[in-house]
């Protein structure tokens, strides 16, 4: 028999900012007509919690949920 082996517990998907210069705005909503939350620099990775049909990704930024356009952003595994 083959030894039990516990399941690999997978790893939380990323949101990583790929602005080309300055900071990407986090903002309350999923578009550019919510009020921002912060700011962050390019190569910050954030944990990805939803993607909403216009693209824009909610990641969780401190102890709150944000957005951030897919613009600016991309998801790694």
């Amino acid at each position: 028999d083959a030894p039990e082996v516990a399941p690999e517990t997978p790893k939380p998907a990323m949101i990583v900012i790929t602005a080309n210069s300055g900071k990407v705005n986090i903002r309350a909503g999923n578009g550019t007509n919510y009020s921002r939350i912060t700011s962050v620099v390019a190569g910050t990775e954030l944990k990805f919690v939803a993607q909403a049909v216009n693209g824009w990704y909610a990641v969780e930024i401190g102890s709150r949920i944000g957005w951030v356009s897919n613009e600016f952003s991309h998801m790694v595994a």
